[in-house]
């Protein structure tokens, strides 16, 4: 690790600051726009070197799940020029007034929204968060330097070249967006988060070790998601209401939620690893949910209850309910008596990320909504949209389970700060 190097690409990063923080609206949205543009224009020369990328790994012996992370697909591509366009077409965050009031002396009090400055995203093999991390951070009239290794450094690079050719636009500011990819990674991102006096935030995206060693010893605010164990409870059904009316769970909804919620994304942080399930359903939902399972193939571990249901899945260990398994189709089956119970095995074991319930009940909706400490709780709908873009947010910089500043996707208001604005008539302290 150079540190010379590295307190060169600080001090462009700062000095840029100053010019970006006075881009206007308009000139955010046409930097954005031309960006896409020459994405778009570059689309074959960045999927080729993502594809020198990919054969590189291969012969390394990389795993498939990081072949996974590296790769980027046509439709992928084509997600991350709407996503880009997104952000540039959404109603701009910077300078909105979040409160305001009056004091009895007439002065005029406002907390705006402002950037939040110089800030350092420190990624692990992530080729395809670069483009989006660019978008959101010009969106928010931030500075970034993106640091990542180098897995996917023949991919960043060309996403590099589409970014130095914006710099030939008018008005677009140098240094305002950059690139290090490098074999010290990990040492690298440990330096450039201790310069307190130069970031001003920092956004880890990497495995549970990676964000553990960065964050330890961070001496500027970080924003992180600490592991990747989601959960599903299948609730049993309910005698409500004065009558107590039969209120049942939707068996052919309960299938679906699971499956999607390990399926769609399963090499996501947001990808359910665990299903628990009330015993009063459990013979009925795992009797249809095994057929749905083998179909998917996925490979089922069952704790000592659950296997009386399914003969064929594998007896679960204790650390398959507290470690999500890496394999992308595995899944743990377990049983338990109440949602009382679901919900402290969650709070317990699970990331604090994404997890959902399946009920036909109000009350266990409500229950497992303040009872579940999670950045995303669900009902009746599967762990993975947890996703900035499906909340409407237009995209977003990763996720973060820490409960002060940002929880759950980190979007474009994460990305700013509150700063006061005071508007007075020649008020004084102790005067009128």
């Amino acid at each position: 690790m150079d540190k010379d190097a590295l307190d060169a690409i600080t001090a462009r990063a700062v000095a840029a600051y100053r010019k970006t923080v006075l881009l206007t609206s308009s000139q955010k949205r046409d930097f954005l726009d031309a960006f896409a543009d020459k994405l778009k224009a570059a689309r074959a020369e960045i999927l080729s070197a993502n594809a020198e990328d990919l054969q590189h790994a291969r012969e390394l012996g990389r795993p498939q799940r990081l072949l996974d992370r590296l790769a980027i697909s046509e439709n992928q591509f084509d997600r991350m020029l709407r996503r880009i366009r997104d952000v540039a077409a959404i109603a701009d965050i910077v300078g909105q007034t979040a409160s305001s009031w009056v004091r009895p002396n007439r002065l005029d009090i406002r907390r705006i929204r402002v950037p939040v400055g110089v800030i350092c995203v420190c990624c692990e093999s992530r080729p395809f968060v670069f483009p989006l991390t660019v978008a959101m951070c010009f969106k928010t009239n931030n500075v970034m330097v993106f640091a990542t290794d180098t897995e996917g450094t023949r991919t960043v690079r060309a996403f590099e070249r589409v970014v130095k050719a914006c710099e030939e636009l008018p008005g677009f500011p140098k240094d305002a967006i950059q690139l290090l990819s490098e074999a010290s990674h990990l040492e690298a991102c440990r330096y450039l988060t201790s310069l307190d006096r130069s970031y001003d935030l920092a956004i880890l995206r990497g495995s549970q070790d990676f964000v553990a060693e960065v964050s330890q010893y961070a001496r500027i605010p970080v924003f992180k998601r600490c592991g990747r164990l989601c959960h599903v409870y299948v609730d049993c059904n309910h005698l409500e209401g004065t009558e107590n009316k039969i209120v049942e769970t939707d068996l052919t909804m309960a299938v679906q939620v699971t499956i999607a919620s390990r399926c769609y994304l399963p090499d996501s942080c947001t990808s359910a690893s665990v299903v628990l399930v009330h015993r009063d359903i459990a013979s009925r939902f795992l009797e249809v949910f095994q057929t749905a399972a083998t179909q998917h193939g996925l490979h089922l571990k069952a704790d000592a209850r659950a296997k009386a249901f399914l003969p064929d899945a594998t007896p679960a260990e204790p650390a398959d309910f507290t470690n999500p398994s890496l394999e992308k189709t595995e899944l743990a089956i377990g049983i338990v008596d109440s949602e009382e119970e679901a919900i402290e095995r969650i709070n317990t074991n699970g990331s604090a990320l994404s997890d959902t319930i399946v009920t036909g009940s109000e009350t266990a909706k409500q229950l497992f909504f303040s009872g579940v400490d999670s950045a995303v709780v669900y009902a009746n709908a599967s762990t993975c949209f947890t996703n900035g873009s499906e909340f409407g947010m237009g995209a977003d910089i990763g996720i973060s389970t820490d409960k002060l500043d940002v929880r759950g996707p980190i979007g474009l208001e994460a990305l700013t700060s509150l700063k006061f604005v005071v508007r007075g008539a020649g008020q004084t302290r102790g005067g009128g």
